[in-house]
């Protein structure tokens, strides 16, 4: 019979390292939990800060925000023909 070398403690070694890999993904996974169960809940009833007081629907015009009730700019001089 032939002798099985090498191959089989590369195989064992393999085998261990996923299983350690595995492990430490359970223990990552298990804290992300115990995170998530610690943070605060934001609630899905809160209004999105970028849109808070946004009415949909037409907007008002100009006038009825009161633009046009501001007093009118001066005119401006009239320049100066050169002479001559």
């Amino acid at each position: 019979m032939a002798k099985r070398g090498p191959t089989t403690f590369s195989k064992r070694k393999r085998e261990r390292e996923k299983q350690e890999k595995r492990q430490s993904k359970m223990e990552r996974r298990t804290q992300r939990k115990e995170e998530k169960a610690d943070r605060p809940d934001r609630g899905s009833h809160d209004e999105d800060p970028d849109i808070a007081g946004i009415i949909p629907g037409p907007q008002p015009t100009l006038e009825e925000q009161g633009f046009y009730d501001l007093p009118a700019p001066a005119p401006a001089p009239e320049p100066e023909e050169p002479e001559g």
